[in-house]
């Protein structure tokens, strides 16, 4: 009886321990092929919005060359010299490149120079339509492995023609390859026949096999028609995924077409044990408590769970977040703002684009480690900063966006200074008051309801945010309509800047400076001015800022005084009347270290006698380095150059500038004459510094005088000299020469 008890027991039992070893193999299974399939998903996931992200970037190559052909569908192709501007005014350092070729006539237009095609190479392109992307080719001029999109078009002239943009392959490479579970994982772009394309840079791709098919090891699991499936889909321009043998191990390709590309895929590979990681623990761990039946289940739901929550979340945080400050990134970013933007659309809404000021020069003294400290303390600033519906995150860099809510305009302006307030000395890394800024761009969606996509918006703070001067006097600005007419503007000044002075379009005028009573010219100062083709004349007050900001004014002004100095002695050599001029000089060329002896050489080139030559130095100079700007202005006088002072009264250091610096004059500024009769308090400071330049031997010249009253003033309160259109306008150097020798 007990035996046979004994044996019902064991029976029992080893049906128990079947049953639920064959209850532990069916669940693993299940585990299996639930997580692999879930990371899988995932994966192809990734690999579509990396396939997005490069249809993104070359149809936005699409329409850029697309305003190319807008232009030169328009243009005859021996207009050589119009296709080489326009293709000089778009190009985008240090390593796009844009070329127009003439299929027809056989000439290819870049990089400053028209060449001829080879036979091979001209038969190639002329096979092209439409538009397209040409597969990674060697540059004919640097050999640098590159890629190229192009569009054809026909010029006006009935010639066949292609616009190209090309792009090194390497940085193609660096922007657009997946890095995938912690670079486990990477990714090419192959054609549908297998040939790599675009090569991955991560360290545990293959570098040198040519086509994808050449990993693909059949000695192997790999069925030859399991291969075969993964070729009909290539060829068909399927997507999905497939498990094949590489590097001796189970790796899966997740493929994706592109659809901007013809026949082009991007194939992501990651090893098979990657993605099953999680899930070999949680089998682990089920096979060490299978005895205990109710734990085991408890335990494995728990496992199961919480593994493909932080395998999720893993995910996420590789797709949507900043590695180094935990902020969104902008993919994140978009998709969250668009969202909340949906949601309410009766809500005002606004970007800030927040760029720390000099950050390079942050990283480069104090270190890329402090520079990160800077750039996680900023992140903090902002998230602190943020409403309940805001969204904060880091766009590059150095460069963050906040998306927020706002209900009446001052609060924007309020968040912006509150954000610089807490960038101003703040202690970061150990270290105390770092000297730190940021400059902000702000767009409001109110002023450009259209602008509704969030692309769009960070590119109008982008906007706004460039056009911030340098300095921390005004630290963020607000879109308007009129920033992008100014950038186009700027960028068509800085592209025909060089050739317009090579071509002789900047030439100078010359506005007489009268006695008070208007009988004598006694001075008179150039002026530089840009008279384009076809007569058209370019504000002063457009180019000379922007001349500032990109240093070409140091050209400017030496030609400018050059003429000057022929201007004098020419009119010196033939005898006839002169007085003295006056030049104005930029605060960037006074900066030069060279700057007196250049200009002296000039003088003494030309033989020009002391006194004849005036300097004028704007106040604002004098609010740097005081002691080195009194150095530099008895420089000049000892080369036999008067100094004046431009728009004095306009700064705050004037009279202290005054005492320490021994300049000839000071003009005032035309301010005090504006909206003042003479009792008003300008009309008392004008009185006050004309007396005081008096005393210390120093002549007054008063500017922009227009109207009779501001005259008598002025010679009521004693000032030596007039410059205004009272008298006389700025004058081209014939008519001024004609004027100054009927008074002479």
């Amino acid at each position: 009886m007990n035996n046979k008890r004994l044996s019902v027991l064991l029976i029992t039992a080893i049906l128990s321990l079947s049953l639920l070893a064959g209850g532990m193999l069916f669940y693993i299974e299940r585990v299996n092929t639930s997580l692999w399939q879930r990371s899988v998903t995932e994966i192809l996931e990734l690999t579509r919005q990396g396939s997005d992200t490069l249809d993104t970037f070359i149809e936005k190559d699409y329409d850029t060359l697309q305003v190319f052909i807008n232009e030169m569908a328009r243009k005859d192709p021996d207009d050589q010299a119009w296709i080489q501007e326009h293709l000089m005014r778009f190009k985008t350092p240090p390593y796009e490149k844009y070329y127009c070729i003439d299929l027809d006539g056989n000439r290819l237009y870049g990089e400053g120079a028209v060449t001829g095609l080879e036979p091979e190479k001209a038969e190639y392109l002329s096979k092209l339509s439409g538009q397209g992307v040409l597969e990674p080719y060697n540059d004919s001029l640097d050999g640098v492995l590159s890629l190229g999109v192009y569009k054809r078009f026909t010029f006006s002239n009935g010639h066949s023609a292609l616009v190209l943009k090309q792009h090194r392959l390497e940085d193609i490479a660096q922007n657009f390859a997946l890095s995938l579970y912690n670079g486990s994982g990477f990714s090419y772009v192959v054609k549908n026949d297998g040939e790599v394309l675009i090569r991955s840079t991560n360290k545990n791709s293959n570098r040198t096999f040519k086509n994808l098919y050449d990993i693909i090891d059949l000695s192997g699991k790999n069925s030859e028609s399991a291969l075969a499936s993964f070729r009909t889909a290539l060829e068909s321009g399927q997507s999905g995924t497939a498990v094949f043998s590489y590097n001796t191990a189970q790796n899966v390709f997740c493929y994706v077409p592109l659809s901007s590309t013809r026949d082009w895929y991007l194939v992501s590979i990651l090893p098979n044990s990657v993605i099953m990681k999680q899930a070999n623990n949680i089998i682990h761990w089920t096979l060490m408590l299978c005895g205990l039946i109710a734990a085991l289940i408890l335990a494995i739901m728990f496992i199961y769970n919480r593994s493909r929550r932080a395998h999720r979340q893993e995910v996420l945080q590789i797709a949507y977040y900043d590695s180094l400050t935990g902020l969104p990134n902008f993919e994140k970013f978009k998709l969250e703002g668009a969202g909340l933007m949906a949601r309410s659309p009766d809500t005002r809404w606004c970007v800030l684009y927040i760029d720390i000021t000099g950050f390079k020069l942050v990283n480069d003294v104090m270190g890329f480690q402090f520079g990160d400290e800077v750039l996680r303390y900023l992140a903090d600033v902002l998230l602190k900063k943020k409403g309940e519906q805001d969204i904060v995150c880091r766009f590059s860099a150095d460069n963050f966006l906040f998306l927020h809510a706002y209900e009446r305009r001052k609060d924007v302006g309020a968040l912006c200074q509150r954000i610089i307030g807490a960038m101003r000395w703040p202690a970061i890394g150990g270290r105390q008051n770092v000297p730190l800024s940021v400059h902000i761009g702000v767009f409001c969606l109110e002023d450009d309801p259209g602008a509704g996509d969030i692309s769009l918006m960070v590119d109008r703070a982008h906007m706004a945010q460039k056009s911030i001067k340098n300095g921390r006097s005004n630290q963020y600005c607000q879109y308007d309509s009129s920033m992008r007419s100014e950038m186009l503007r700027r960028s068509e000044m800085e592209a025909v800047m060089e050739k317009a002075l090579a071509d002789g379009e900047f030439t100078f005028y010359i506005q007489p400076k009268y006695d008070v009573n208007g009988r004598k010219i006694v001075g008179a100062e150039a002026l530089a001015r840009w008279i384009q083709p076809g007569g058209r004349m370019v504000s002063p007050g457009e180019f000379i800022p922007v001349f500032e900001q990109n240093r070409f004014i140091l050209q400017l002004d030496e030609y400018i005084f050059t003429r000057v100095c022929e201007s004098l002695k020419n009119r010196l050599e033939r005898g006839l009347p002169v007085v003295t001029i006056s030049v104005n000089v930029s605060r960037v060329h006074v900066r030069q270290e060279n700057f007196v002896s250049i200009y002296q050489g000039i003088k003494e080139r030309y033989r020009i006698p002391d006194g004849l030559i005036e300097l004028e130095l704007t106040e604002s100079i004098f609010l740097e380095n005081l002691d080195r700007i009194g150095g530099i202005i008895r420089e000049l006088r000892e080369a036999g150059f008067g100094c004046s002072i431009d728009d004095f009264g306009s700064g705050y250091s004037s009279l202290n500038a005054l005492k320490e610096l021994p300049v000839n004059v000071i003009k005032l500024d035309r301010e005090f004459l504006l909206n003042e009769g003479d009792t008003g308090k300008g009309a008392i400071i004008v009185r006050s510094i004309i007396q005081m330049a008096k005393k210390l031997e120093i002549q007054t010249v008063a500017e922009g005088v227009e109207t009779p009253g501001q005259l008598a003033f002025l010679k009521g309160a004693g000032c030596d000299m007039i410059q205004g259109f009272i008298f006389a306008r700025p004058l081209p150097e014939p008519d001024f020469a004609r004027l100054l020798e009927e008074n002479a």
